[in-house]
């Protein structure tokens, strides 16, 4: 069973939409896209753990436990920086837009 979790928005104001199928081990992130349009499928993986969206104008930057990741149309998504000694549960995080 899939479950579904909106957890931030895009600098357009459309929701992120993170989509977990447990049985299947599997998370997807996605953007939403207008009616009738299902959206963008930022990220799609079995071992990659972001949250934190943070949208900032046609760019959207996430944190997690290994890293900060922007996503953007032209390239989707990338890690931008690395944290390789981060206690357990620990995560970093956007901490605002850019200017």
């Amino acid at each position: 069973m899939r479950r579904w979790l909106a957890f931030g928005f895009g600098s357009s104001g459309q929701p992120i939409v993170y989509i977990e199928d447990p049985s299947a081990g599997r998370a997807e992130i996605w953007l939403t896209g207008g009616p009738g349009s299902l959206g963008t499928l930022v990220t799609a993986s079995t071992q990659l753990f972001i949250g934190s969206p943070q949208g900032d104008r046609d760019r959207i930057w996430f944190g997690g436990y290994t890293g900060i990741y922007l996503y953007t149309t032209s390239h989707g998504l990338q890690k931008v920086a690395a944290f390789n000694d981060l206690q357990a549960q620990e995560s970093v995080a956007p901490a605002g837009v850019c200017a």
